[in-house]
């Protein structure tokens, strides 16, 4: 099963890459949780609204899923 990093969408990735300099640690952070995890349902609810935040999305569980490639 892949990572939750290795199926986020690419477009998606280059957002959340976007605030890397301004918002180091919280990027860090996303991206630490993406590699380690394969569900997203394991998403706090203050790590969920920071990677919508950094996705540019609004925050849910809809929007949250359509973050990510079908597995």
């Amino acid at each position: 099963m892949r990572t939750l990093l290795e199926r986020l969408k690419p477009e998606i990735l280059i957002e959340i890459n976007k605030d890397l300099e301004k918002h180091h640690f919280l990027v860090n952070r996303i991206l630490d949780f993406l590699k380690e995890n394969t569900m997203y349902n394991d998403l706090t609810i203050l790590d969920g609204h920071q990677l919508c935040l950094c996705a540019g999305v609004t925050f849910g569980i809809v929007e949250i899923n359509n973050l990510f490639e079908s597995e």
